[in-house]
């Protein structure tokens, strides 16, 4: 695996820590909107690589054929298309990966004190 891809799976399931423990003291049930966490920690990622790193997740990822034709502007600095295919790439690889996949499921329904006492036990498991 990548290490960019580990750092923003980390990266997300930390993250996610805080709502759920909030849902927890509070005893409350809401809705955790995933995608904002997944979209920021991708791109704090990428915005913080340089070409190099960003072209090694392109390669490594071998996402580039599935990224959004829209998500790259073509009329960029090569740098720019370079960081938003690298982003297209991280993304999509997240997205692939079972495991992560199954963690995220949890999130598209509001999230109670006993399911978020079980996410929260399972995504520290993960990032140990």
């Amino acid at each position: 695996m990548n290490e960019s891809v580990k750092n923003v799976k980390d990266a997300i399931y930390e993250d996610l820590l805080y709502p759920l423990t909030s849902i927890i003291e509070n005893d409350t049930e809401e809705n955790i909107d995933v995608y904002e966490y997944i979209h920021q920690e991708v791109d704090n990622e990428v915005s913080s690589n340089d070409r190099s790193t960003n072209l090694e997740i392109i390669d490594d990822t071998g996402n580039e054929e599935y990224v959004d034709d829209g998500l790259v502007d073509r009329n960029a600095d090569i740098t720019m298309q370079i960081a938003q295919t690298a982003y297209g790439c991280l993304e999509q690889e997240l997205f692939n990966d079972d495991q992560f996949s199954t963690i995220m499921r949890y999130f598209d329904d509001p999230i109670d004190k006993d399911q978020a006492e079980a996410i929260k036990a399972e995504v520290e498991d993960l990032l140990k």
